[in-house]
C-alpha cells in the first residue's frame, strides 16, 4: 500500500499535515505494509502556502510566520530526493522541515544543508547533487504529474492512486484512508476503532 504525498518546503501546513500523518500510519496496526513517498512541488506563490493554517498547529511546534520568509526550494527538493535514493526520504523530511519552520534556518544555503543532513547524508553525495542538480528532471515531473491530476493545494495525499486529501486532513480523516485503503487492498472487512465502512 502506497501513500504520495506532494509538498514544499515553503509550505509549513505541509510540515504540520505530514507530522499527523506520520503519527496516523505508525499507530496503523499494519504500518509495515505501507509506504509513503514524498515528492516535490515547488510552490511559488507563499500566500497560498500560508493559507488556513490553524494557529493551534503553529503555536505547538512554536512557528512564527512573521519569521518566514520565502526561500527557493530546489535544493531542499534535490536532498529529498537523494534521501530517497538513500533510504531515507522521510528522516531527510522531518530534519529540513524542522530546521525551516522550527530553527528558523535558510534550508536553500547549501552549507546550513550539510549542517542539517550531516548524520543522514554523506557531505561528498550532498555536494556533488548541489552542483549537477541530479533531481531536477524528477522534481518537474513530480510538479508535472500533480498538476495533470489537477494538485493545487498544498499538501496533497493520494492513498493508492484512488482516495484523495489535501491541505489539513484530521487524524480521523487519515485514519479513514488508511483503513479504506487497506480494505480494497487485501479484500478485508478490517475495522480499527469506528473506522468500519463496508
Amino acid at each position: 500500500m502506497r501513500i504520495d504525498v506532494w509538498m514544499d518546503f515553503n509550505c509549513p501546513q505541509s510540515y504540520i499535515s505530514i507530522k499527523r500523518l506520520i503519527k496516523t500510519v505508525e499507530a496503523f496496526k499494519f504500518n509495515e505494509e505501507i509506504e509513503i513517498v514524498y515528492r516535490s512541488y515547488e510552490q511559488e506563490d507563499r500566500k497560498d502556502a500560508l493559507s488556513k493554517i490553524d494557529e493551534d498547529d503553529l503555536n505547538k511546534l512554536n512557528i512564527k510566520l512573521d519569521n518566514i520568509k520565502p526561500i527557493k526550494t530546489q535544493l531542499p527538493h534535490q536532498m529529498l530526493h537523494l534521501g530517497k535514493k538513500n533510504k531515507c526520504q522521510q528522516e531527510v523530511l522531518l530534519k529540513l522541515f524542522k530546521a525551516r519552520f522550527e530553527e528558523n534556518k535558510d534550508i536553500s544555503n547549501k552549507e546550513v544543508l550539510k549542517e542539517v543532513l550531516k548524520d543522514l547524508l554523506k557531505e561528498q553525495e550532498i555536494e556533488k547533487t548541489i552542483s549537477e542538480l541530479t533531481f531536477k528532471n524528477a522534481i518537474e515531473l513530480n510538479k508535472e504529474n500533480a498538476i495533470r491530476r489537477n494538485i493545487t493545494k498544498l499538501p496533497h495525499y493520494r492513498f493508492n492512486h484512488t482516495v484523495d486529501l489535501e491541505e489539513n486532513p484530521t487524524i480521523e480523516t487519515f485514519k479513514k484512508a488508511i483503513v479504506t485503503m487497506y480494505q480494497k487492498e487485501t479484500n478485508t472487512t478490517y475495522c480499527e476503532d469506528d473506522n468500519c465502512y463496508r
